[in-house]
């Protein structure tokens, strides 16, 4: 159960963090006369326990009890939290699990739409869901027509321009000993008065279904500036309208480098007989919950 773990332990995290904004309590006045020496300084007395034994006093200095500790907090954060930078929709809920009560409440009843709060929810999910060492295949297949090719997303968050360019490189060496998909079985000689074949590079990003969705809440503003289309593409995590075009143009540029021409020729399914070329085995769940 460990979304029940992880909600009892969000409160206890948000107690510490308030507890650290506690000024410090005020020093109460000393009495009039002559000036005794300071706790502080004075060495620790041993109490005698009830078996004989001596138990420090110094031990318990400063400890409070919850409910104080709870009513102090409460105070703090109604005056820390009246700040105008935070702006008048600003919500706030502190709750206790040791005494099930709420130390802070501002506005508990508003919605509002989950920020980055939210990825915890994603990663507890992904993680239940497909396991810590789940991987997301970004594969090449072989495409409709000789000379082309299918670039087929797996949904890797964590996809890199330099993860293109070893698929390309694997992606050529299959091409190079296949000559039917319609690469020539030697490079072409510059010289020769022909053009080099080129190849045509598809992308199938049909793994969350129809694409150009927003997931649900964000502003049509905030695409593609602070997030991306849900798609099957995500280079280097660009944000760009069309983040398979993006894939398949960087993929077709390192076949290319790689003295494979190609380019990229807009999106197709891959066919269920078509024959696998290369895959990029892609990263794990538990790295992508470790860079969220």
């Amino acid at each position: 159960m460990p979304a029940l773990r992880l909600a009892a332990t969000v409160p206890t995290a948000l107690l510490c963090s308030a507890a650290l904004l506690l000024p410090a309590a005020p020093a109460q006045a000393a009495p009039a006369g002559p000036t005794a020496p300071s706790q502080a300084s004075a060495p620790s007395q041993a109490a005698p326990a009830g078996d004989g034994s001596a138990v420090s006093t110094t031990a318990v200095r400063g400890v409070v009890s919850t409910a104080a500790a709870n009513a102090r907090i409460g105070q703090v954060l109604r005056t820390r939290t009246s700040s105008k930078v935070l702006g008048s929709r600003f919500t706030m809920t502190v709750w206790d699990p040791a005494s099930a009560s709420f130390v802070y409440t501002r506005r508990p009843a508003a919605s509002l739409r989950g920020a980055s709060t939210t990825k915890v929810l994603t990663t507890v999910a992904a993680l239940a869901a497909l396991g810590a060492d789940h991987r997301f295949p970004t594969t090449v297949r072989a495409g409709a027509t000789p000379g082309e090719l299918v670039l087929v997303g797996g949904g890797d968050p964590l996809l890199t321009t330099a993860n293109l360019r070893e698929l390309a490189a694997f992606t050529r060496d299959a091409l190079l000993a296949t000559p039917a998909l319609g690469v020539p079985a030697a490079p072409v000689d510059p010289g020769q008065a022909a053009p080099p074949v080129t190849l045509t590079v598809r992308a199938d990003d049909s793994l969350f279904g129809d694409q150009g969705l927003r997931s649900r809440g964000w502003p049509r503003s905030y695409v593609p500036r602070q997030v991306r289309s849900v798609g099957a593409f995500a280079r280097d995590d660009r944000k760009v309208l069309d983040a398979t075009a993006d894939a398949g143009t960087a993929f077709a540029a390192a076949l290319t480098a790689l003295g494979v021409p190609a380019s990229y020729g807009g999106e197709a399914l891959a066919t269920p007989e078509a024959a696998t070329l290369a895959t990029f085995p892609g990263h794990t769940v538990a790295e992508a919950v470790s860079r969220t």
